[in-house]
């Protein structure tokens, strides 16, 4: 037991050795982009950095706008990549799984059942009714729809999820 506690321990502080790493690699980048955008800037050269900055100071609100839908983005797609693990978890009930492109949204998934029982779909409903706890399933929505497999190439689709 002791040793698993030491284990996990030594587990955490490497990982968090490997964080500061990787945070010191960023910094030093944008270190480096902000020496070469301070000496290109009196020459009159914009860099990438100087016109994103440049940017920002002209449309702020813009810059504002961006940043919140990159940030949209990013939880989706931290959501979608935790919605396909469940659809693996469960392959072995799932014939497919297709993501929808719908008004809804984009983490609308039709399912195809391997056998479409209330059973099998309150498996499935077990996921989203854990996730509609969350503070965020207001604003991210998920939602599944059950299809029948002779009506799959009336879904919209937007990917094909791989469930194997």
């Amino acid at each position: 037991m002791e040793t698993t506690v030491n284990n996990i321990a030594d587990q955490k502080l490497k990982d968090l050795g490997s964080i500061l790493n990787l945070l010191q690699s960023v910094l030093q980048r944008i270190t480096e982009d902000i020496e070469v955008s301070s000496a290109m800037l009196p020459m009159g050269v914009m860099t990438e950095l100087s016109t994103q900055l440049q940017d920002a100071i002209d449309n702020p609100l813009q810059n504002v706008i961006d940043t919140a839908n990159n940030i949209d983005a990013q939880i989706k797609g931290m959501l979608h990549r935790s919605v396909v693990t469940f659809f693996r978890s469960k392959g072995d009930m799932i014939v497919e799984v297709l993501r929808s492109d719908t008004a809804f949204g984009d983490l609308y998934y039709s399912i195809v059942l391997k056998d479409d029982t209330i059973e099998s779909r309150q498996e499935i409903f077990d996921f989203l009714e854990r996730y509609d706890l969350l503070n965020i399933a207001t604003k991210y929505p998920i939602l599944f729809q059950f299809t029948p497999a002779e009506l799959v190439d009336k879904v919209n689709v937007k990917e094909h999820i791989s469930i194997k």
